[in-house]
């Protein structure tokens, strides 16, 4: 028989998790931005869906619960 786990110790911080609050960059006085007309975005984001990508592809049993953008 296995008993409970007693320990009091906390698993998270009280202030919660996120980026330090203390940071300060490491690069002073060199020119760490970015060329001009560079163009930024997310590779986590697609840049264009089609309007059917989803239904299209259903089963078509199932086009009919299909997401629709």
């Amino acid at each position: 028989m296995m008993s409970a786990p007693t320990s009091s110790v906390s698993l998270y911080p009280p202030e919660g998790f996120g980026a330090p609050k203390n940071r300060r960059g490491h690069a002073s006085g060199i020119n760490v931005g970015l060329p001009e007309g560079t163009v930024v975005f997310s590779a986590d984001n697609h840049i264009s869906l089609a309007a059917d990508i989803f239904y299209e592809r259903f089963p078509d049993d199932l086009k009919d619960k299909a997401p629709r953008i």
